[in-house]
């Protein structure tokens, strides 16, 4: 059976640690830039209703949400392929069943997408009368039922024919493992020819008849007729699906032993690369669509929201890297060091990265309160990206140092164990130790005398004492004062004294455990004042008052030190 030829060739020709460390990265870093375009877009329409009302933008609408679940399915099979590599079967089956559920919608709502646009070119008297909101969700509901009709019998006759310990067993998940029974082959193939024929003959209906209507030189009818070229385009991609799995057989027979590479690459050209064009084609290229999606997009050319947007992908790159590796250590326990390695140095740079770019963004709001003549001159779009690439160089060449030194002292054997820890102790040298204490104050004095600044700005000007969310800014303005001297003061006492009494040290530490659990507490409430202040503007005046504030300060500060005191008095 050419389940099991399949399924044997993975196992016996499986991937180098750098190979599928590279492919993992490529597969996360396109589903991330296609996931955050497609959820712009789906911002886009979801913010005005012009949208709402048109069946050729909630087709496009239900062609992005469809192809963002599909992606996050297919790149988690991925990532489970390489991580697990082999998950309960039933679970395999709800996943694959999802996926292809998502896979064969696209090249139908590509149809219906030039359907629609034909109708629109051809029979534009009748657009309104065939095209309706209601027909064109029902429309929706067909290519979820054609879909559904198409991949529940591989389901049914799975269940009918297998025994039931196969869905408590572990399988490496393909569709071709999940469904074995070789009639599910057949059937496939029937399918996807009928599928093929028959988008096919709809696009290639639409495309003369659009083509035939170009003739009277019409502007819009040689816009559509690009259009329609490239739906052709997109759906001969994703049709492309339909001949994967004779593709990937062939390939199989021709190259066995780089079967895995096959794979990959089929995935790429046949999920990923299809789906990542489809915004561009049918979204950007759109005038009424680009003319709001630029709306949200207006943010680029500001340096605070530069900073701010680089500090929540950052963010979002380490939290996903520290869950994951938290996952591992449960699922795997054991992990190659080099692999642990390179998670740990992308998990500190991203850690360091943050208050730097905090450090940064406070800088630029120094610059526009106190300097707003020199605004404009000094914090451009361009200096702002140089300023993020000397935060990674600053915390890259940090973190590089420590794996530099492990190379130099450990054997290379080493990097093949199975480990999660450095092996070895480093001690800094005199030149070493005094260049990170001189760094680290330099960088403390910058961020308290900005911060002193806005203090200062805050005790000399009455109005900011009477809003609640200039009381809460200065309150986490002066909690993170207070946090970075205590931290740089353990910092350097750790070099000079080296030890240092317990008593002390559980003050300093209790001090900064407290400081560090206020800044997002602090930025909850923040977030929350805003949100009143949006949301129920009516309220706001009753709900915020400064009273309150104070009050709500003072519960945070209960809660950060209610929660350090239990922890001490537990340990």
């Amino acid at each position: 059976m050419n389940t099991t030829g399949n399924v044997t060739v993975v196992i016996t020709y499986r991937d180098s640690l750098v190979k599928a460390v590279t492919k993992n990265i490529i597969v996360v870093a396109l589903s991330i830039f296609i996931n955050y375009i497609n959820a712009s877009l789906i911002q886009t329409f979801r913010k005005h209703q012009i949208f709402y009302a048109n069946p050729r933008y909630i087709l496009f609408c239900h062609l992005v949400v469809n192809d963002m679940i599909q992606v996050t399915l297919t790149v988690s099979l991925f990532l489970v392929s390489y991580i697990l590599y082999k998950i309960n079967a039933s679970v395999c089956c709800a996943f694959i069943l999802m996926a292809l559920f998502t896979t064969e919608n696209t090249p139908l709502n590509l149809a219906c997408m030039a359907v629609e646009c034909y109708i629109a070119i051809c029979l534009p008297l009748r657009h309104t009368q065939i095209c309706t909101v209601k027909r064109t969700l029902v429309l929706i509901g067909l290519i979820w039922l054609a879909s559904v009709i198409s991949v529940l019998p591989d389901l049914f006759i799975t269940l009918a024919t297998v025994p039931i310990a196969f869905f408590r067993s572990e399988v490496f998940c393909l569709r071709e493992t999940a469904f074995q029974n070789p009639v599910l082959m057949q059937k496939r193939n029937v399918t996807y020819m009928l599928y093929m024929v028959l988008v096919w003959l709809i696009i290639l209906f639409t495309y003369f008849k659009i083509l035939f209507t170009a003739k009277a030189a019409s502007i819009d009818a040689k816009k559509a007729r690009a259009t329609i070229i490239l739906h052709g385009f997109q759906a001969l991609l994703c049709m492309a699906t339909y001949a994967e799995h004779t593709l990937k057989q062939a390939l199989q027979q021709w190259f066995p032993r780089n079967y895995p590479d096959s794979l990959f690459a089929c995935y790429i050209l046949f999920q990923m690369l299809p789906r990542s064009i489809s915004p561009i084609i049918y979204g950007v290229r759109d005038k009424t669509f680009r003319k709001y999606l630029r709306r949200h997009l207006t943010f680029s050319t500001k340096p605070r929201y530069i900073l701010f947007i680089h500090m929540v992908i950052n963010d979002m790159l380490h939290l996903i890297l520290t869950v994951l590796l938290l996952t591992i250590t449960y699922v795997l326990h054991l992990l190659p060091v080099s692999l642990c390695t390179v998670f740990i140095l992308l998990i500190i740079c991203t850690t360091e990265n943050t208050p730097l770019n905090l450090a940064c963004m406070a800088l630029e709001c120094y610059v526009a309160i106190c300097y707003p003549l020199h605004h404009g001159r000094v914090c451009t779009v361009k200096q702002t990206h140089a300023v993020i690439g000397f935060i990674w160089l600053v915390t890259v060449t940090s973190g590089m140092s420590d794996l530099f030194i492990t190379l130099a002292s450990s054997q290379t054997d080493f990097f093949h164990n199975m480990n999660w820890t450095f092996q070895g102790e480093y001690k800094d040298n005199f030149a070493r130790a005094l260049t990170k204490n001189i760094i680290i104050i330099l960088i403390c004095i910058a961020i308290s005398f900005v911060n002193a600044v806005l203090i200062h700005t805050f005790h000399k000007n009455e109005t900011f004492s009477t809003k609640p969310r200039y009381i809460l800014f200065i309150h986490m303005v002066i909690n993170d004062m207070l946090h970075l001297i205590l931290s740089v003061l353990l910092l350097t006492i750790t070099y000079v004294l080296h030890l240092l009494p317990v008593s002390l040290c559980t003050v300093f530490v209790l001090v900064l455990i407290c400081t560090t659990e206020n800044t997002p507490l602090n930025l909850a409430c923040m977030a929350l004042e805003c949100y009143v202040a949006i949301c129920h503007p009516l309220h706001h005046g009753r709900v915020c008052t400064v009273k309150q504030t104070h009050a709500v300060i003072g519960f945070i500060w209960l809660v950060t030190t209610s929660s350090t005191a239990t922890s001490s008095a537990t340990e």
